[in-house]
């Protein structure tokens, strides 16, 4: 391989940085817009969705693919966003019940 060849656009070195560039971005998205807690699920199926457009060489445009697909899902998504916080919160409270338990039967003894 020469020199002039690692400026080509259709390389190997290219086409692996593109794809390294494009799931940095797609995951800087998902951060974005994951900041407002209820559209994790929106966020979340919107990566999924523009990611495995980029495994089948399907993509059109990362921001305009993760955007689309946010829209589309955020309706659906909404209610499983809902119910994951509340077996979240559900587990949480469980857990600090549990340890509150342990502690006090170790103070009695």
């Amino acid at each position: 391989m020469a020199v002039k060849d690692i400026f080509q656009p259709d390389n190997l070195f290219s086409e692996v940085m593109t794809k390294i560039f494009d799931i940095l971005l797609l995951n800087i998205l998902w951060l974005v817009c994951c900041v407002p807690i209820f559209t994790f699920g929106a966020s979340t199926t919107a990566l999924y969705y523009v990611m495995m457009k980029l495994v089948r060489d399907e993509e059109n445009g990362i921001v305009r693919g993760f955007f689309k697909a946010f829209r589309e899902n955020f309706r659906q998504s909404l209610p499983i966003t809902g119910l994951f916080f509340l077996f979240a919160a559900v587990l949480t409270v469980d857990f600090h019940v549990l340890g509150q338990n342990g502690t006090e039967r170790e103070v009695l003894r």
